[in-house]
């Protein structure tokens, strides 16, 4: 949900980066909707949009984790 500048300055590894403006059923047609989806931006506002507009495409089990730093932490636990 991160900008593309977001994206350069702070990467999230392991992520796979759609901007809130393009977010779409064509962006997410290869997203599994039966599979969790986590979203993240730098504060967690678009995040939440983004939340709405996955569960309004089909996406069951969407999970706002807030910022991009949050998607690192749980990375490096895994």
């Amino acid at each position: 949900m991160r900008t593309l500048e977001e994206t350069k300055e702070n990467p999230a590894s392991q992520a796979i980066h759609i901007p809130l403006a393009q977010l779409n059923a064509e962006t997410t047609k290869n997203l599994n909707k039966d599979r969790e989806i986590y979203v993240f931006c730098e504060s967690g506002r678009r995040a939440d949009i983004a939340k709405k507009i996955l569960i309004k495409l089909g996406h069951r089990d969407v999970i706002n984790i807030s910022s991009w730093r949050d998607w690192n932490k749980m990375k490096t636990i895994k």
